[in-house]
């Protein structure tokens, strides 16, 4: 919200009454504490005691390695002399979403592909499976993806839901090493949904209180969503997992910067201790495979938006995928999310997928480690 726009009220900060009166007193007492930055370099501006800044004693270079670090006092002054002659243009108007699936558009969806709930497994002819002790419903959903749903009142109008997507880097092959977890960074550097940009996703969820990360391990691609059923809030979280399931948008600036992120992570490894030490003892242990330490920067530049993108995407997969979900609901309102927007992702096949993208199902390596001082399997 512009500040402009802010009307006088009063409220408590601790017990400490705290006045918002006219915005353009903010901004004058907002611009005599910053004078110092935004007028650097003026005659009338205040002396500064002193410019701090942290740079690096080593920076990598292409073909060179390690190398010194080397500025001086003067560059410094004069980038920020240049930095503040730059023009300064106002942001563009963005136009925040409401809802990222209007109704005509679930009503459509709803048509098409018709969401129903099946029976849970193949030996099992109920749609509705209820634990008694620990209060999960299990549900199946005609495009193949299970769900798990708990009502809780632990805490009152949130909720919380997981998508997990079996496969994570143990999918990844010679050719595409560290494919995943590059893949799942590009997803979530980019933050594009269909027509919507980053931004507007971002204000999206920053309006609806929602909170999503997601992140890959070994075995699983997992998701995240925290949510309130406050003003929508579970319906909006509901049609943000559909987007990324159904109009996830895959941008090569993003994909640069997720490369770039592995890169440094690959080189800080020997400035720690204790990293280095983990990443020695995990190559020996599993014989240099590297789909359970952090790629290398050759396997990284053998990397491309393409190869990450259809690794990641092969295992979107609907048999592959459970959503689970706990929170303050009744069994009519998360049921009715479910169907509209879980029920109307498009069915997709694990040899469907596979054989769209070109990638072939692995052999299953199985390492047995006998132990005779540990009583316990693992």
């Amino acid at each position: 919200m512009d500040i402009e726009m802010l009307k006088p009220t009063q409220t408590l900060i601790g017990q400490v009454p705290f006045w918002i009166g006219d915005p353009r007193r903010v901004n004058a007492v907002g611009a005599k504490v910053l004078e110092f930055t935004s007028d650097f370099g003026k005659p009338p501006a205040p002396l500064a005691a002193a410019i701090v800044a942290c740079v690096p004693m080593n920076v990598h270079a292409d073909g060179i390695g390690e190398t010194d670090f080397m500025i001086t006092a003067k560059e410094i002054t004069a980038a920020i002399e240049a930095g503040l002659k730059e023009p300064i243009e106002a942001e563009p108007e963005l136009e925040v979403p409401k809802e990222l699936i209007t109704r005509s558009q679930l009503q459509e969806l709803r048509s098409l592909h018709m969401p129903s709930f099946l029976p849970v497994g193949p030996d099992v002819n109920e749609t509705e499976v209820y634990d008694e002790e620990t209060g999960i419903t299990q549900r199946r959903l005609s495009n193949g993806i299970p769900v798990n749903y708990k009502m809780s009142k632990s805490e009152a109008k949130c909720g919380v839901m997981r998508l997990i997507v079996g496969g994570g880097r143990a999918v990844e092959v010679l050719e595409t090493k560290g494919a995943v977890i590059v893949g799942v960074r590009t997803l979530s550097e980019g933050g594009r949904l269909g027509n919507f940009s980053r931004d507007q996703v971002e204000l999206f969820c920053v309006n609806h209180l929602i909170n999503c990360s997601p992140e890959s391990t070994e075995e699983f691609i997992c998701t995240e969503f925290c949510f309130t059923l406050r003003n929508n809030g579970m319906h909006a979280a509901f049609q943000l997992l559909h987007m990324v399931l159904e109009h996830s948008v895959w941008l090569d600036d993003a994909f640069d910067r997720a490369r770039q992120l592995y890169l440094s992570y690959f080189r800080s490894i020997p400035k720690s201790l204790e990293r280095s030490t983990a990443h020695k003892l995990m190559l020996a242990m599993l014989n240099g495979d590297e789909r359970f330490v952090e790629p290398t920067p050759h396997s990284l530049q053998n990397l491309t938006l393409e190869s990450v993108k259809d690794v990641v995407m092969s295992q979107f997969i609907c048999d592959s995928m459970e959503v689970s979900i706990v929170g303050d609901f009744s069994e009519g309102e998360i049921e009715s999310c479910i169907l509209d927007y879980l029920g109307t992702v498009k069915a997709t096949r694990g040899p469907e997928r596979a054989r769209n993208t070109g990638l072939s199902y692995l052999e299953l390596q199985i390492l047995i480690c006998n132990i005779n001082s540990i009583p316990r399997g693992y």
